[in-house]
């Protein structure tokens, strides 16, 4: 996988890049490589056989304590001895294999003396860390979730329409396009802003003493609770119209009092 990094970009524009591009990869890399072992067209297969090999490997093994967390096998730390022979030849200068054991992320760096001093290897895991540790505090100290279109593949935004969209919505839960019938509704709505034709009221007559501090309390858990009452549509800053579920709405009740003869 070829990740393409600019020097000068800041944490959270690395982190979204980065993100994105491995988003972009199908099946999230599943079959990735078998063409160059696939015989059936000697034209592609030679191609693949004249790129130069990698020096370096990276190899992320997920989180184990969730795999283990149900199974009759745990994993130890007691010595296994040597996992390659020693007349074998290295396929990698340096191997870097990742993990996250009780909690926390290990890092492993795999090279050999013959290659590189030990000093060498020590600056390259320093340096790991000291890159990690930005991106940790980056993250840590943002107040507000910051979104990139993959994760909302349903509204086919780019960069630029999320950014609008975040801006005028604030805090977002999730992002989908409307059904056809929403659409319509939307439509008629938008062409006759004064028709009030899908404008619904109900009016609820209360006899006796209301507590309008519960009563307000009570709405506010109702939208807290369903999506469906903290969802908008926009269709200015987008090609096609979404639905905006935002993350939290406060609800405001309207006091007005009547007197009548």
């Amino acid at each position: 996988m070829l990740l393409e990094v600019s020097n000068s970009a800041a944490p959270g524009e690395t982190l979204k890049s980065v993100k994105e591009q491995l988003r972009r990869v199908p099946n999230r890399g599943i079959g990735y490589g078998l063409l160059r072992y696939l015989r059936g067209d000697e034209t592609i297969s030679t191609q693949l056989e004249k790129l130069p090999q990698s020096q370096v490997s990276f190899n992320y093994l997920g989180q184990l304590d969730q795999v283990f967390s149900d199974s009759l096998f745990v994993l130890t730390s007691d010595p296994v001895g040597q996992s390659r022979g020693k007349l074998g030849r290295r396929m990698y200068l340096i191997e870097i294999d990742g993990a996250v054991r009780n909690g926390r992320l290990q890092i492993e760096l795999v090279y050999s003396n013959e290659l590189h001093w030990q000093q060498t290897v020590e600056a390259v895991a320093e340096s790991f860390i000291r890159r990690l540790r930005k991106l940790i505090e980056h993250c840590v100290l943002r107040e507000v979730r910051e979104y990139t279109p993959s994760d909302f593949p349903l509204a086919h935004l780019n960069d630029r329409q999320l950014a609008q969209i975040q801006r005028t919505a604030g805090p977002i839960e999730d992002l989908y396009p409307l059904s056809p019938m929403q659409e319509g509704m939307l439509f008629h709505s938008i062409y006759g802003a004064d028709s009030g034709i899908y404008t619904t009221q109900l009016i609820c007559e209360l006899n006796g003493r209301l507590n309008e501090d519960m009563f307000e309390r009570a709405w506010q858990a109702a939208v807290d609770a369903h999506a469906v009452l903290r969802t908008g549509f926009e269709w200015e800053a987008v090609e096609e119209p979404v639905q905006v579920v935002r993350r939290s709405v406060k609800v405001r009740l309207k006091r007005e009092e009547w007197f009548t003869d």
